[in-house]
């Protein structure tokens, strides 16, 4: 039950701002989705593609595995 009414929150938060503020909250918050959407996609563009975690360019080297070693 718990979860329900966490989860249950956007479905009924959502509509409530839109009632009260208007639909252009909802129109912010779409472009704000899409802004995330293409943001995530290019993060996960680049680390298939340079085989990092980091998209600010840190050295993938440094934290590889080295056989011998705890990894720490």
């Amino acid at each position: 039950m718990l979860a329900a009414s966490i989860g249950g929150g956007e479905w009924l938060a959502g509509p409530a701002i839109a009632v009260k503020y208007g639909p252009t909250i909802l129109g912010f918050a779409a472009v704000s989705i899409a802004i995330q959407l293409l943001f995530n996609l290019e993060a996960i563009r680049d680390t298939l593609v340079h085989r990092r975690a980091d998209p600010g360019g840190c050295d993938a080297a440094a934290y590889e595995f080295q056989p011998g070693t705890t990894g720490a």
